[in-house]
Order: C-alpha cells, then structure tokens, then sequence
C-alpha cells in the first residue's frame, strides 16, 4: 500500500483550508492511500489567526517532533498545506525542508493567495520563497488565478489544478422553497473585516428600504465575544435592524437548510481564495452575489453567479436587485449554479483529480 503524510491545519477553527485537510485524508483514504495526519494546530478559532504569536511559539518544537516521528515511517509522499500568512510561512518553510530530505516528494498545496505580493516585501523572502516552490515535487493550485500567483514567484515550477470540492449537507429532507416565498438575503462567512460585512449591511440597508418584505440572515463565528452585540447597537437607529437575524457559527447541515429558503447568498468579502461556501451555494442552486477577489470570478463565470470589485456597493446592490424584481433572471441562475458544480466541484472530480495527480507523481519517480 502506498504511504502518505498529510501536514495541515484540521478543525478547530473550521475555515476552507481546515476542512479541505480533512476532505482530503478521507478522499486519499478512500483511494486505497495510507495517509497519516500531522496538524498544524496553532489557532482554535478564527479570532486567533494571526495572533498569539509567541504562545503558539511554544508548539512548535511538539509539532516539529511530530513531523519528524511520521516520516520515519517513510510515506512515498507528503501533502504540506503551504500558507502565504506571516509567521505561519515560516514555520511552513522549515516544515517543508524537513519533509525534503532524503529526496522526499514533497507536494505543495496552496489555498490562500498573495504571494506574490510577499516577494515585493522583502529580497531574501523572494528568494526563498523562489526556492521552495522550485524544489517541490509539485505545486497543487486551486485554479488560474493561485496559479499566476505562484508562477510570478517561480516561473518554472511544476503546477496542477485542483479545485476544491464540496458535499451537500442537509439535516433533514428540505425541499426548495419556490422563488416567491424567498424573501431572505444570506452571509455566511467568520465575521473578520475582510469578509465585508460592513459592505453587506451596507447593500442590505439599501435593499431593506425598497423591500419591506427582505430579511438579512448572517451566518459566521463573531471575532470577539461581543461583536454581534456592537453590530447590533450600531443598526439600532436603522428602520430595518429588526429583519437582521444573527445567528453566529453553525454547523453545514444548518447551513445547507438556509440556502434552500434564501434568495441569493451576499459575499462581498475583500481577500479570498476559493471559498467553499460559494461551492456549497453553487450545488443546491443558491445564486451569488460576490466580490471579484481570488478565484471567484472563475467560480461564477457563465452567468452562474455576479462579481464586482470589493466595496462596489452600488454594482451589488444592482444585481441584488435584479434577483429579487426578475424570476426568469434568478431561475436562469439557479440552473447555471447547479451546471458549474457538477462541471467542477463536485466529489467524482475531486477523487479523479487526485488520484490521477498522485499516480503520475509516482509514476514519474518510479521511472527515475
């Protein structure tokens, strides 16, 4: 049997790449693979990203000791989940030359964006970031846009498309609610200022005067303990802060049930890469509404969805209302979002992509 190690952030937090960790050890379990799980486990919930530097600083030598206990095992390859987040890259780097020693394949997989932007920062960071995409077996790329990104670093180094998929989840048999008894708007994201929730109230607000009928609904784990109250005092003097329903984290079964009684979901975020609650929209038929960061375009292309530049609060207003006022426009959606998941994001894709990937990569070694 063909050995694996995996190196990445599991839940908690749950965020794309968390969740993708775990996808991905189920998948590679599912092909036959043995895989093995070091975790990266520096934050518990979204509000420590970035933060707690030097108390996460104390993990590293345990992390280090796990890494270096599984591949004495000898996997024929590794999966690290390479992050473009300072200090977190840095930790990865290290990672990576270790998981590279003895002429290891060593797989990249990336699921954030902006490095790029990191080599204007600073020449040695160019360099080695130059270096460790060079030296990698491969690295796997969710889409066009992630792979520019990482071709501007390292013009020659070996890329592959992967995207991300997602399983539809519901917690009971839900049917879809017809368009004219959809009178909910939906965010769904963690609650950090990059996810533009300013900018969803914001188009909501606008909408909420036209319409006395919409409602707000925004699903996503609060930052701080008192962030949906702060939220909630600011909209009080709003005529429409009672048809904005916080309802904080949820699991993906609450989740997949509100899409089916929502009118579009509102994804105004300002940095992304590609984020599966757009996927999870994508599969049940849920139109979109989104900012034109990271690979999004490329997700809502083909009149699947709607994307604007982040903060164009009038461009999504427009197309917000165009969905409500138009039930040809919104059904036409509803079909176009479906097609885009089964042409790409779905489970079969997701294993075949894999499968294919990974038997080449040994293929490959094999002949050497």
């Amino acid at each position: 049997m063909i050995r694996g190690l995996i190196i990445g952030q599991t839940p908690p937090p749950e965020n794309g790449s968390s969740r993708m960790a775990i996808l991905l050890v189920e998948t590679l379990t599912y092909l036959g693979f043995e895989i093995n799980v070091v975790s990266k486990d520096f934050s518990k919930n979204s509000g420590e990203i970035g933060k707690k530097y030097l108390a996460k600083s104390f993990a590293l030598p345990k992390l280090f000791k796990k890494v270096s206990f599984n591949l004495r095992k000898n996997p024929q390859f590794v999966v690290l989940f390479l992050t473009s987040r300072i200090p977190s890259l840095i930790v990865d780097v290290f990672l990576f030359w270790i998981a590279q020693r003895k002429n290891r394949k060593v797989v990249l997989y990336i699921h954030t964006m902006g490095f790029s932007s990191l080599t204007k920062r600073s020449f040695l960071l160019a360099l080695v970031l130059k270096r460790v995409f060079s030296k990698a077996t491969a690295v796997v790329t969710l889409g066009a846009a992630m792979e520019q990104d990482i071709k501007a670093v390292a013009p020659h180094c070996r890329t592959v498309n992967i995207p991300n998929c997602v399983l539809p989840k519901s917690s009971k048999e839900n049917k879809a609610a017809e368009f004219s008894t959809r009178r909910q708007v939906l965010f769904v994201s963690n609650m950090a200022n990059s996810k533009g929730i300013d900018t969803f109230l914001s188009v909501f607000g606008s909408l909420a005067r036209q319409n006395k009928d919409i409602c707000a609904t925004i699903v996503g784990q609060p930052l701080y303990e008192n962030q949906i109250a702060e939220i909630q005092s600011a909209l009080l003097n709003s005529e429409w802060s009672n048809r904005v329903k916080f309802l904080g984290y949820q699991k993906r079964e609450v989740i997949s049930d509100l899409f089916q009684g929502s009118l579009f979901l509102l994804y105004p975020s300002r940095e992304d890469a590609q984020p599966l609650v757009i996927l999870e929209a994508l599969a049940v038929g849920l139109p979109v509404v989104a900012s034109n960061v990271g690979m999004i375009p490329e997700i809502l292309q083909n009149g699947s969805g709607f994307t604007f530049d982040p903060g164009d609060i009038e461009g999504m207003l427009k197309a917000c209302e165009n969905l409500i006022e138009d039930k040809l426009l919104w059904e036409s959606t509803v079909t176009k979002a479906v097609q885009a998941y089964e042409a790409r994001y779905n489970m079969e894709i997701f294993r075949s992509n894999w499968s294919l990937f990974l038997v080449g990569l040994l293929e490959i070694d094999a002949k050497h």
